[in-house]
């Protein structure tokens, strides 16, 4: 950026954009403001249209939806990835109105969502607590049977408790990956009396071909801990072992709650031991 700023020459947009993804990654709004004014100063309005659209999710990972709301106001015409970044940073500031407000805003401007858009409105629906108004919205837009979309909308249903719904949203999904069924056996870990629902889920989950992954994992396990299910617990330690997973912090955390849980003091007490690191949990 330094030599951006100094040089005679006329940065090309390229630059901005790799300096723009860095800035993201770094979170340094000090930074940010930088490349910004440095970006105002050398570009053409053609160029800072385009450039804009980065600009806003910048200042969004940087924690400022002030600055964010400034640049996106004064973008001609902002392209689905400014909106959906402005709705975002609403709802990571907890305000879903406002978020909903845009996105009206940006149907009014005839701006069709991505699947990005969305799963940050069924975000903000959990804090309005008004599932199935993304959901319709979801329908509208044809989104119900995409993965990631379904997925968030799934998880928000068993959170409410809505298991049936969440159910058949799952078998509505054209495509199920490892995260698709994460969300379901997280789902029957949590619900009272579900818990050998995950054990099937994950029977089912491995005759379709998916690797279970850590997060399975911690899942399962959570099930094992809900109903005291030793030997169900010791298979999953097995396996947990054979895949190279016993380092995970997470794994760890959920292997010593489970013997725990399960009245295996010694067992628990031996895996904390062991772990590399040990988090507050």
């Amino acid at each position: 950026l330094q030599k951006l700023e100094t040089s005679n020459k006329k940065p090309l947009v390229e630059e901005f954009i790799y300096l723009l993804q860095k800035c993201r990654k770094l979170k340094d709004l000090a930074y940010a403001h930088r490349l910004h004014l440095c970006i105002q100063n050398f570009s053409e309005r053609k160029a800072y249209e385009y450039l804009g659209n980065h600009i806003v999710p910048m200042f969004i990972e940087c924690g400022s939806i002030f600055y964010a709301e400034e640049v996106f106001w004064n973008l001609l015409s902002p392209n689905v990835h400014a909106w959906t970044s402005l709705i975002v940073g609403y709802v990571l500031h907890e305000r879903s109105s406002e978020a909903f407000d845009l996105y009206q805003k940006m149907q009014d401007k005839e701006v069709y969502p991505s699947g990005h858009t969305l799963v940050a409105l069924v975000k903000a629906c959990i804090q309005i607590h008004d599932v199935r108004k993304v959901h319709d919205e979801v329908v509208r837009k044809g989104f119900e049977t995409d993965v990631f979309v379904g997925s968030s909308l799934i998880d928000k249903y068993i959170k409410y408790n809505s298991l049936l719904e969440a159910l058949r949203l799952f078998d509505l999904l054209s495509v199920r990956n490892v995260v698709t069924w994460n969300v379901l056996i997280a789902g029957y870990a949590e619900q009272d009396g579900f818990s050998y629902e995950a054990y099937n889920c994950l029977k089912q989950m491995e005759l379709d071909g998916i690797c279970p992954d850590d997060a399975t994992f911690v899942g399962m396990l959570k099930a094992s801990s809900a109903i005291k299910h030793i030997e169900g617990g010791r298979i999953l330690h097995t396996e947990i072992l054979l895949r190279g997973l016993e380092r995970e912090i997470s794994i760890g955390n959920t292997l010593i709650d489970m013997y725990a849980k399960c009245g295996y003091i010694s067992e628990a007490r031996f895996i904390f031991k062991k772990m590399l690191m040990r988090t507050m949990v």
